[in-house]
């Protein structure tokens, strides 16, 4: 991992919870809702940098799909975890992730 990555993983570990509660929530709510539309119930997403979970996969989640999320932060996957219990969260980079989907 090169420096600036590790230099966002740690940001987002020590600001996880100030982040998380802070952040506008559902400013991209219409735009929620146009996926929703467009999705058939039950569809699995995958939410590269979920952060806590909270808002969009809460929202998704309550669409009836399911979400798998994964971020660089642990302490923004163990947030996603306690807002989403039952929900699968990985720490996981996504330039990993995006490189192997290429």
């Amino acid at each position: 991992m090169d420096n600036k990555r590790k230099m966002v993983k740690s940001g987002y570990n020590q600001y996880a919870k100030n982040y998380a509660d802070n952040r506008d929530l559902f400013k991209n709510q219409k735009y929620l809702e146009n996926l929703a539309n467009k999705l058939s119930t039950g569809a699995k997403i995958l939410d590269i940098g979920c952060g806590s979970g909270v808002p969009i996969d809460e929202f998704l989640l309550e669409k009836g799909f399911k979400v798998t999320g994964i971020d660089i932060s642990e302490e923004m996957v163990k947030l996603a975890r306690e807002n989403l219990p039952g929900n699968e969260y990985l720490v996981k980079d996504m330039a990993e992730i995006v490189w192997f989907l290429l």
